[in-house]
C-alpha cells in the first residue's frame, strides 16, 4: 500500500541507491464491511516470523538474508534498528508480511507466476493489464482482489459466493503483519490469473552408475544442459534487424567489459508477442547478435514508448527503462524499469511521473544521474510546436520521477517538428551532463522530391542550463542510426 524508499549499500560501488519497495498498510478508504478474522495459522507464508523492525512504518525483516532473497538479488534492501541491519524485502521486492508480499508469494506458489514491481496495491490492476492479464469486476477463484483508495489493498480470492461477494485470504489487513481471512467482501476489481495444472508425478527410472577406471579421475554425473527457454533467437547478422519502424537502436557500454555494443529493442511485430531485446557480440566487433530475449512487457503499437539502458540498481548489468508516454490509464507518462540480471523477465519498479501523456514527436528521453545523488534521472526534451521554445525537463530518480529537479526553456532548433533523439554525456570533461541533441532535418534534395535527409548533432552545455551549444555538426542519416545514447 504505502510506497517508501529504502536505501541499501551498493557493495560494489560503495554508494547508496534508492530502491522502490512496496509497503502495504491498512487504510480506511478501502471499504471492507465484514468482520476481520485473524487466523491462528500463517497461511503457509514462509516469512511470517520476520521480526518487527519498525511497527510504526510496517517494516518486518531478518538479520540474515535468506537464500530466496539472495537469488533474487534483493539483500541490499534493508532497514536499520538499534544499529542492526534487517533485510526487509521478499524475492519480488515487496515488503515482508505486507499484503502485496503475501499475494505475490501465493500467486507464485499456486500459479507459477512472478509479479514483481507492480507498485502500490492500488496500481496492481493497471500493472496487470500492461502485463497482459484480464482485469474486470467479475470475481473467480484464484483471482487477485484489488481495492482502490490512497494506497489500496490486495488479497487472494479463495471462494466466490452466490451474490458475487468473495472470501479472501490476506496479510497485514489489521496493520499487524498477520495472516487473516475475510468473508463476503467486494473488491473494486479482480485480476484473472491462469491456474497452473498440477504436474504429473515423476516416474523414477533406474540409471546405471558410471564406474571410473582404477587410477582415473571420478566421472561426474551426467546432467542435461540448461534449457535457455527465455531466448527467442541466438546468433544472426546485424543487418537482419534493421527495421527502424518497430525497433529502437542504441549503443551501450557493457559495465563488465567496458566494450561498446549495439542494442535493439523491438516493440512491435515480435515473434514472442512481447517486447524483445537484442544485444550484439562486442567481442567479434559487433558483427553478429549475441542473443535476443523476450521481456516482461507485451509488444505494443508504434509511438507509445521510448527505451533506454542504464544500471538502475548498480548490480553491474544494464537494466531496461521503458518511458511510456501514451496509452496509460493514469493519464500521465510512466517509467518502468526491467531487470537486466533476469534478462528483463522481472520488473524492478514502475512509477507514474508528473508529466502528461503526449504524442511521439513532442518529447525525447535519456537516462543519467543529473545531480550526482546516486539515482538515475530521466532527461526529457519537450518540443511542442505550439510553443516558441523547446523545454528541457529532468525528472528526479530519487523521487521516483514524480518531481522535477530542473526545468529550462532552451532555444528552438531551426528544424523544430522534425524527429529528435537525445543522449547524455560529459562532452567537455567538466563533470556536468551535457545533452547531445540529434535531429533529422530535410536536405535541399528532399524538397525536390528525393527521400534523402541528414542529421544535425548539437551538444548543449549543461553549465549554461543547455542554452548554449558546445559543438554542432552534420551527418548523413545512415551514419546516425547508431549515434544514440552511450552509457558512460
Amino acid at each position: 500500500m504505502l510506497t517508501r524508499l529504502l536505501t541499501g549499500e551498493a557493495m560494489k560501488y560503495r554508494r547508496k541507491i534508492s530502491i522502490g519497495l512496496t509497503i502495504a498498510v491498512l487504510v480506511l478508504q478501502i471499504g471492507f464491511v465484514s468482520k476481520l478474522v485473524i487466523a491462528a495459522d500463517t497461511g503457509g507464508y514462509p516469512w511470517a516470523d520476520a521480526a518487527a523492525v519498525s511497527p510504526a512504518s510496517y517494516d518486518w525483516g531478518y538479520l540474515a538474508c535468506h537464500e530466496p532473497m539472495q537469488q533474487a538479488n534483493v539483500c541490499r534492501i534493508t532497514r536499520t534498528r538499534s544499529g542492526q541491519v534487517y533485510h526487509v524485502s521478499d524475492p519480488w521486492r515487496y515488503a515482508l508480511r505486507n499484503c502485496t508480499s503475501y499475494v505475490a508469494w501465493r500467486v507464485h506458489s499456486q500459479h507459477g507466476l512472478a509479479i514483481p514491481g507492480w507498485g502500490n496495491a492500488n496500481n496492481w490492476d493497471n500493472a496487470a493489464q500492461r502485463a497482459g492479464y484480464g482485469v474486470d469486476a467479475s470475481p473467480r477463484v484464484g483471482d487477485i482482489a484489488v481495492w482502490e483508495g490512497q494506497y489500496g489493498h490486495v488479497a487472494y480470492v479463495v471462494e466466490v459466493n452466490a451474490d458475487q461477494t468473495v472470501n479472501v485470504e490476506q496479510y497485514n489487513m489489521a496493520g499487524t503483519g498477520q495472516f487473516s481471512r475475510q468473508s463476503r467482501v467486494r473488491a473494486h476489481s479482480y485480476i484473472h490469473l491462469p491456474i497452473a495444472p498440477p504436474a504429473p508425478a515423476p516416474v523414477a527410472t533406474p540409471q546405471p552408475t558410471p564406474v571410473a577406471p582404477v587410477g582415473a579421475d571420478p566421472v561426474p554425473p551426467l546432467v542435461d544442459p540448461p534449457q535457455r527457454t527465455d531466448l527467442v533467437s541466438d546468433t544472426f547478422k546485424l543487418d537482419q534487424r534493421s527495421d527502424t519502424t518497430t525497433t529502437d537502436y542504441s549503443v551501450v557500454r557493457d559495465p563488465h567489459t567496458k566494450l561498446l555494443a549495439v542494442t535493439a529493442v523491438q516493440y512491435a511485430e515480435t515473434r514472442s508477442g512481447r517486447v524483445e531485446v537484442s544485444q550484439s557480440r562486442a567481442s567479434d566487433g559487433n558483427t553478429t547478435w549475441q542473443s535476443t530475449y523476450a521481456t516482461l512487457e507485451m509488444a505494443h503499437d508504434k509511438d507509445m514508448a521510448s527505451y533506454s539502458f542504464a544500471d538502475y540498481d548498480s548490480d553491474g548489468t544494464l537494466d531496461l527503462y521503458q518511458i511510456k508516454y501514451k496509452g496509460n490509464t493514469s493519464g500521465n507518462t510512466e517509467v518502468r524499469v526491467l531487470s537486466g540480471s533476469t534478462q528483463y523477465k522481472q520488473a524492478i519498479g514502475g512509477w507514474r511521473t508528473n508529466q502528461p501523456m503526449h504524442e511521439a514527436h513532442e518529447a525525447s528521453y535519456a537516462v543519467a544521474d543529473h545531480d550526482g545523488d546516486g539515482a538515475l534521472d530521466v532527461f526529457a526534451l519537450q518540443q511542442k510546436t505550439a510553443l516558441p521554445n523547446q523545454k528541457m525537463i529532468i525528472l528526479s530518480g530519487k523521487q521516483n520521477f514524480a518531481s522535477v529537479v530542473g526545468e529550462w526553456d532552451i532555444p528552438a532548433s531551426s528544424a523544430k517538428g522534425q524527429p529528435v533523439r537525445i543522449a547524455v554525456g560529459d562532452y567537455n570533461g567538466d563533470g556536468q551532463k551535457d545533452v547531445f541533441h540529434i535531429e533529422q532535418s530535410p536536405k535541399p534534395e528532399q524538397q525536390a522530391g528525393t527521400a534523402t535527409s541528414q542529421s544535425v548533432v548539437r551538444v548543449r552545455n549543461a553549465t549554461t542550463n543547455y542554452q548554449d551549444s558546445l559543438r554542432e555538426w552534420s551527418l548523413d542519416e545512415a551514419d546516425t542510426q547508431l549515434l544514440l545514447p552511450v552509457i558512460p
